[in-house]
């Protein structure tokens, strides 16, 4: 489904009781999402083989969908999502932006990562 956002979510172990571990777990993932936006490069193929068990002959003929390497998803996406849900009686109520997701995380990660790219 090209351009589908496929967000993380954060359950209340993080929004509510670590919400550190989840800025800190975000700027782990957008550098490994940057990493792995490189593509098939020797590095990955050798971290996907170990991690998914797959071979390397498997790896190579497979598609690397991309992913947004700043964490952003479209909510336009999302929200017809959400509507044919409601409509197909999926979930019981419709969710607005701020009802479903907080991108303070995002915003935080890549806030760090220019901070790190220019000083360092």
């Amino acid at each position: 489904m090209p351009d589908y956002p496929y967000p993380l979510y954060y359950g209340p172990a993080i929004l509510d009781k670590n919400p550190e571990l989840g800025r800190n777990f975000m700027v782990a993932y957008l550098q490994g999402v940057k990493q792995y936006n490189e593509g098939k490069t020797e590095r990955n193929l050798a971290i996907m083989e170990n991690y998914t068990h797959l071979s390397r002959e498997l790896l190579n003929q497979s598609c690397w969908y991309p992913i947004a390497e700043d964490g952003n998803i479209l909510w336009k996406l999302i929200g017809e999502y959400i509507d044919w849900s409601y409509a197909n009686k999926d979930i019981p109520q419709k969710l607005t932006e701020d009802q479903l997701y907080d991108m303070s995380y995002v915003t935080y990660a890549n806030a760090v990562l220019r901070n790190t790219t220019t000083n360092g």
